[in-house]
């Protein structure tokens, strides 16, 4: 996490988002694992290349250490994969990180490694029992992993959320204020010409759920909305055009 949110955690050594050159320059005897997120959650939700990625798993065997992907900020399965780096590129990581309730922004967390990872959690008191102490939870996240995990499942899921980027894409039109979109499954980074808040403000009055994602960027959480062409999406693009109308009255 990055400016402006600044909720930088201690003993981490941040690197520029998509950027090897940094991510080397990092590196240290001391380095334990590398952490990626898919999405940038400061920089209007952009998405990790597969070059990147693949760099990544490469530095990871090279120096003997894990590689966590933390897609919490996703919903798992909705990008084609169950993990939304997996669905970005062809390599692996050591671990995934999902959202204890599978979808993005909900309490808890999961964790699914190797056996890599599982080897060296062996050693942690606080990781191994999980399974032991919450059989009955274990079995709650195995039959939900497993159903979403059929592969009908993600395809007809990635489908629909694709179709309402598209939808989305139409309706904002040739004049408007944004300036790109960054689709992962279920989660859209939108960067726009605006000021974060003042879009984020105009469409929590639509009642759409949306996150700053940077000075000019939000996060929007689709909602599980079975038709292509949900309602919402005009008021998404009205919201846009009003917070644009009320910039320029302002200026």
């Amino acid at each position: 996490l990055q400016t402006p949110i600044q909720a930088k955690w201690p003993g981490f050594q941040y690197v520029s988002f998509d950027d090897l050159e940094s991510l080397n320059d990092a590196m240290s005897d001391q380095t334990a694992f590398i952490l990626t997120s898919p999405n940038d959650p400061s920089g209007a939700g952009r998405v990790l290349s597969n070059d990147y990625l693949r760099a990544v798993r490469e530095l990871a065997d090279q120096h003997e250490l894990l590689w966590i992907a933390d897609d919490r900020m996703t919903v798992a399965g909705s990008s084609g994969c169950i993990s939304a780096t997996q669905s970005l590129s062809d390599s692996s990581p050591d671990v995934v990180l999902l959202r204890g309730g599978l979808m993005a922004n909900e309490s808890g967390g999961l964790a699914i490694g190797n056996e890599a990872w599982f080897e060296s959690a062996q050693s942690s008191s606080s990781l191994v029992p999980w399974s032991v102490a919450n059989p009955w939870l274990v079995s709650v996240v195995e039959w939900s992993l497993g159903l979403i995990s059929n592969e009908g499942t993600i395809s007809r899921a990635n489908d629909h959320f694709q179709s309402v980027v598209r939808s989305i894409a139409s309706s904002l039109g040739s004049g408007s204020v944004v300036r790109d979109v960054h689709p992962l499954g279920g989660t859209i980074g939108l960067e726009t010409d605006l000021p974060t808040n003042e879009v984020l403000s105009e469409l929590s009055k639509s009642g759409i759920i949306a996150e700053p994602a940077g000075p000019n960027g939000i996060l929007l959480h689709l909602p599980m909305d079975s038709s292509s062409e949900p309602s919402w999406v005009a008021a998404f693009a009205n919201a846009l055009q009003l917070t644009h109308e009320a910039a320029g009255e302002t200026t």
